[in-house]
């Protein structure tokens, strides 16, 4: 049984034959590994929920 760590209700990790895998509302995303943001701790609250609901949706 894969390892398995929900980020929130739409994006979950799973460890699959020792390498990460990205399931976006429960179908694997293949597209790319990592997002990397540079975002000042005082703005992420905001920026996240602008920026997920923007590109999620």
């Amino acid at each position: 049984m894969p390892l398995k760590f929900q980020i929130n209700q739409y994006i979950t990790l799973k460890l699959e034959y020792n390498k990460t895998a990205i399931y976006i509302n429960n179908e694997r995303f293949i597209n790319c590994k990592y997002l990397l943001l540079n975002i000042p701790i005082d703005r992420i609250r905001n920026v996240e929920n602008q920026y997920l609901n923007n590109t999620l949706f």
